[in-house]
């Protein structure tokens, strides 16, 4: 896949960010799967607002807006790639979402299988209004509504064994304070250390019938999947909503080149 970055803001003319592509969200989580349940889907017209009206719909005030357009290689999927918050494609497309709220769970193209154009929101580190922060994070209201609670919390019993449990220990132990920020931080600080090796052979662990968090806290070895799952069960453990996103990492590019290459 490859992503021509063609505007990045008035005086601008590439983006230079380094942004996490993603595919779909997924709220039902299960011991050794993810889902998503009651999902809806309404067409979304060329050009028109992805998330008018839709509980993902974000204020554009401090946040940078960027164009840029996907050329599918490999991938020939009718996902729409983009990091953050889409906000306008050049094409007619297709919103999945869940909840009465309709919270993003995938964008697909309504036809055809060539490059298409993008237009994203994505956040600003800073102080001004719409710009995000760690004590602006930190002082973020947890009184969150009922339908987020209800799609991004629930958790299957034997989601953590005892050794997850021990993992949600330490974090809470290490963790500068309980505001969400610094628990998540804190989970991504545990799961890059030395600790944990990524892996893509686990044949050899023997696992069955434990949950996929109980089988990475045990023995600390696994692939995307396994880290994904460990964070997002473990914040919603310590009641923080999460959802699992699935897509691709940043790509490659050379110096300042308005072309970034996305490995499938």
């Amino acid at each position: 896949v490859r992503a021509e970055r063609t505007g990045g803001g008035v005086g601008n003319p590439t983006d230079d960010g380094a942004y996490y592509w993603r595919a779909r969200t997924y709220d039902k989580i299960d011991l050794n799967t993810w889902d998503s349940t009651e999902a809806s889907t309404v067409d979304i017209p060329t050009e028109s607002p992805i998330f008018d009206q839709r509980a993902d719909a974000v204020d554009p005030q401090g946040r940078h807006s960027f164009t840029f357009t996907v050329v599918p290689g490999e991938f020939r999927a009718s996902t729409i790639l983009s990091p953050q918050t889409p906000i306008s494609v050049d094409q007619p497309s297709r919103l999945t979402t869940v909840g009465q709220g309709g919270y993003y769970t995938t964008l697909e193209r309504s036809e055809g299988s060539g490059p298409y154009t993008v237009t994203a929101l994505t956040p600003v580190n800073g102080t001004g209004d719409g710009q995000i922060n760690i004590a602006a994070l930190r002082a973020t209201d947890t009184n969150y509504p009922d339908e987020i609670r209800a799609l991004y919390l629930p958790l299957p019993a034997d989601s953590l064994g005892p050794n997850a449990q021990a993992l949600e220990a330490k974090i809470l132990d290490e963790a500068p304070s309980r505001a969400p920020i610094d628990l998540a931080e804190q989970i991504v600080k545990e799961l890059k250390s030395s600790t944990y090796r990524y892996e893509t052979d686990l044949t050899d662990l023997p696992c069955a019938g434990i949950s996929k968090v109980e089988c990475f806290a045990t023995y600390k070895r696994g692939f995307c999947q396994y880290y994904a799952a460990t964070m997002a069960v473990i914040l919603r453990d310590l009641d923080v909503p999460a959802r699992i996103a699935q897509g691709f990492l940043p790509g490659s590019r050379d110096g300042n080149a308005a072309t970034e290459e996305i490995l499938f």
